[in-house]
């Protein structure tokens, strides 16, 4: 052994730990240290602690897929998969609400013209900005373009009560609010940190079919939801987009979801189920179905609209699924699975 070697050595107590697990835990540090001294590039936070063979394992056991390759896990942020979709099915049907509807196209186009708006008011990485308006096409433009930017978003559902959206606007401490025309008046924060998405996507001067989105890595927040406060005050959960690209490759793979299918987009986005309605088909090239409030209210109505556009994946809460039963509800044969569990 020469004197400039590092030599390791692991105690451990054998009746918390066997042979193996040591044995797994020295591998992965080996690794670790390999990657540290060989990749000066890298933040250390960036940086896997796993060795392929283990990483490999793990996708193995949480896919059911053994045949899936380590190197397609490697991070890709949702808005180059989302942009990369944009090149390959230019003039596919992104989302479909009420009788409008947006091809991928027109869709990075809208949200590149929003996004040169943020950009322009200085909005940087993970600065957080909120949005106060409904389900809609303009409210997941607004999505796209402040993650465009680098920044987090913070979903402010206007029919919430005004000291809960207050304390989230505070909590948060965003820096703009994106709102539509009907939300204006209702906004219950700082008046002049508002910006009206249909006003920005008037302006001329504003137009602009391509931005150069800001590079994203794993550690940067992604959006903030807050929980329902009913055990004090609504506190905010801060996602990562490491986080949310997982989620993507776990639901695309999970649900072998295919060019074919069709999702909807039922949640408030006040609400993490939007996060699997909305980010997983986006990114994988994949028609939305946005459903308002009053869509639901209706079997016949939203049997319809799910047949009209071959809906093939629905995610519906446990309660509003069961009324939907007790109402007859007959979904379209396009359907192939129906996703619930409480939104807890």
């Amino acid at each position: 052994m020469d004197e400039d070697d590092l030599v390791i050595s692991f105690e451990f107590n054998k009746s918390l730990f066997n042979k193996t697990t040591i044995q797994r835990m020295a591998s992965n540090f080996q690794h670790w240290l390999q990657e540290v001294t060989t990749q000066e590039n890298k933040r250390i936070k960036d940086i896997t602690y796993l060795e392929p063979a283990q990483l490999q394992s793990i996708i193995e056991m949480g896919t059911g897929n053994v045949n899936q390759e380590v190197e397609d896990h490697r991070f890709e942020d949702v808005i180059t998969r989302f942009e990369k979709k944009v090149r390959t099915n230019f003039t596919d049907v992104a989302i479909v609400h009420g009788d409008e509807q947006v091809t991928y196209s027109e869709l990075n186009a809208r949200a590149n013209q929003v996004a040169q708006r943020l950009f322009l008011n200085h909005v940087g990485v993970e600065d957080r900005i909120g949005i106060f308006m409904d389900r809609s096409i303009n409210m997941v433009t607004a999505i796209l373009a402040i993650m465009k930017v680098g920044a987090a978003y913070v979903p402010l559902d206007p029919s919430q009560p005004v000291s809960r959206l207050k304390h989230m606007i505070e909590d948060s401490q965003i820096t703009y609010c994106l709102s539509n025309e009907a939300g204006l008046p209702k906004y219950p924060g700082d008046e002049g940190k508002l910006l009206c998405i249909e006003d920005i996507l008037k302006e001329r001067e504003m137009e602009c079919s391509e931005f150069d989105s800001r590079k994203i890595s794993e550690s940067d927040l992604a959006y903030i939801i807050y929980t329902s406060g009913t055990t004090g005050k609504p506190k905010g959960v801060m996602i990562e987009h490491g986080g949310l690209a997982n989620l993507c490759n776990w639901h695309i793979n999970y649900y072998s979801v295919d060019g074919n299918d069709a999702a909807v987009l039922v949640s408030n986005t006040s609400f993490d189920a939007s996060v699997w309605e909305i980010f997983p088909y986006l990114t994988n090239g994949n028609k939305l179905l946005i459903l308002d409030y009053y869509d639901l209210l209706d079997v016949e109505i939203l049997s319809e609209k799910m047949e009209k556009e071959k809906v093939t994946l629905a995610f519906f809460s446990t309660g509003l699924l069961e009324q939907l039963f007790i109402n007859d509800m007959k979904f379209p044969e396009s359907i192939r699975a129906i996703l619930t569990g409480e939104i807890v």
